[in-house]
């Protein structure tokens, strides 16, 4: 019995593992042509065209773009399947952050008469640690779908702080909009593989229903949390907390690095003067050395 349910396991990621390759080889396929077609449109953009002409272009451009938005979502999500993607830890601003989102988005806002606002609690830090590009995507997603699902009234981008550790600051993003809403049934459906709250919104607002799916597989990915709550005809917030790492100006209260021994090894002096001064600040002890040779015999 135990050798039937390992080979039944094993069968059932050899499967997965060639739906995930699959997708991807697609993808890449599709995206190819694309990448050509997206660039040809907006050079033909620029070029003396009749109105009816500049219509028709204005609709192929939008159509070429939302299907390569459907090709990313399907690549990257055969790669968050295949357990392919991994996360980046650079330095994050939070506010230009969603500043820049906010300003991707607000065209899509202002063409449907919807208010695109921002708050940020004054208790969040803004320089933290973390992957931008991922945060970004999953925020974006966020507000397109609201702006998507919102025939009236506004979509707010919030941020707040959930709490912190030593380490990392415990930061909540939360979409707010007048939206048609969800009940209950629908929402517990929102974050599975291809799934809509109903066949009409399929039809009404298109989507492939991968990229919520996208959103809670990257927050995972980031060990937090994703979810919503909603209101039929009242609107819905979607949020997601996230741990992010502290930025090095955070970290000087720590008392558990306070004491221990760093090596700095380079050839740039200049970096080395900076980096002396970033350990110095937590209150670790460090030797400098430009040479490997110098800095072996420092560490014996």
């Amino acid at each position: 019995m135990q050798s039937e349910l390992v080979a039944a396991k094993q069968e059932a990621e050899a499967a997965t593992m060639a739906k995930g390759e699959f997708l991807a080889t697609m993808s890449h396929e599709i995206r190819t042509p694309l990448n050509g077609i997206v660039p040809l449109l907006e050079l033909m953009r620029s070029t003396p065209l009749r109105p009816d002409q500049r219509d028709y272009l204005a609709t192929a451009h939008q159509s070429a773009l939302e299907l390569l938005r459907i090709v990313d979502d399907i690549l990257d999500y055969s790669k968050l399947e295949a357990s392919k993607l991994e996360l980046e830890c650079v330095g994050v601003n939070l506010k230009d952050l969603v500043d820049s989102v906010a300003t991707l988005m607000e065209g899509s806002a202002t063409a449907k008469g919807l208010r695109l606002g921002v708050v940020i609690d004054p208790a969040v830090r803004l320089a933290v640690r973390g992957d931008p590009v991922r945060l970004r995507q999953v925020l974006t997603n966020l507000v397109s779908n609201a702006i998507k699902f919102t025939e009236r009234g506004s979509v707010t981008i919030q941020i707040s702080k959930r709490g912190e550790s030593r380490s990392h600051h415990e930061i909540t993003f939360a979409v707010r909009d007048t939206g048609i809403g969800l009940s209950p049934e629908a929402a517990a459906k929102l974050f599975q593989p291809f799934s809509q709250a109903d066949a009409s919104t399929t039809r009404v607002y298109g989507g492939t229903g991968l990229g919520l799916v996208i959103c809670k597989r990257l927050v995972d990915l980031m060990q937090g949390k994703i979810g919503v709550r909603s209101e039929l005809e009242r609107g819905s917030v979607f949020w997601f907390n996230v741990p992010l790492q502290k930025a090095i100006g955070d970290l000087r209260g720590r008392t558990d690095l306070a004491g221990v021994r760093m090596l700095l090894l380079s050839s740039d002096d200049a970096f080395l003067r900076r980096a002396g001064a970033m350990v110095q600040q937590i209150g670790m002890n460090h030797m400098q050395s430009n040479l490997a040779v110098d800095a072996l015999s420092k560490l014996r």
